[in-house]
């Protein structure tokens, strides 16, 4: 009967090996699919960076290269803030910031937009106006766009190009008219 029972117990942990295995093998094999998707973005971010590199002056360079030799500021938001800051007072520096009121941890970056103005950088937000974001904003100039229908129609109509939806047409009249422009 000990014999059965240990039986049984083996059986139940190669079936709970196998798990894991076959768990870690579709982890595997879709780490290994996405592999390219990965790589052609680092090689487009090396890319722009090089570029970057590639027309600024020696002066500028060597001037960052002293500013990041401290590898603790490069580890701190506080400290990249002020790495970011000192490169905007070498150079006319422009910033875009584009939906801080869609990302979950902007209140990160948003406090350091006054610090980077004090040092010469110009900055644009695009965002919804809200409050939590505003406050960060100090004496920025603030400007109300609106949509026009037009391009309204046009994008929900290009996110549905592709899509497996019927009558796509109807789909993106129905929320034209629902949306009233807002």
């Amino acid at each position: 009967m000990a014999e059965i029972i240990g039986l049984v117990a083996s059986i139940g942990s190669l079936v709970q090996i196998a798990g894991q295995i076959t768990k870690l093998s579709y982890s595997y094999v879709s780490d290994i699919k996405s592999a390219p998707k990965t790589q052609k973005h680092y090689l487009q971010e090396v890319s722009a960076l090089t570029e970057v590199i590639e027309q600024a002056d020696e002066g500028l360079l060597l001037a960052m290269k002293q500013l990041c030799a401290d590898p603790a500021k490069q580890s701190t938001p506080a400290g990249l803030a002020e790495l970011f800051a000192a490169a905007c007072e070498l150079k006319s520096t422009y910033l875009i910031v584009d939906g801080p009121d869609e990302v979950p941890k902007a209140e990160g970056l948003l406090p350091y937009l006054p610090f980077f103005v004090g040092a010469g950088c110009k900055i644009m937000v695009t965002s919804r106006d809200l409050s939590h974001i505003r406050k960060h904003m100090g004496t920025a100039v603030k400007m109300e766009v609106y949509s026009q229908i037009h391009d309204l129609e046009l994008y929900i109509s290009s996110r549905f190009q592709d899509s497996d939806f019927p009558d796509t047409e109807d789909f993106t009249e129905d929320i034209m008219r629902k949306s009233s422009n807002v």
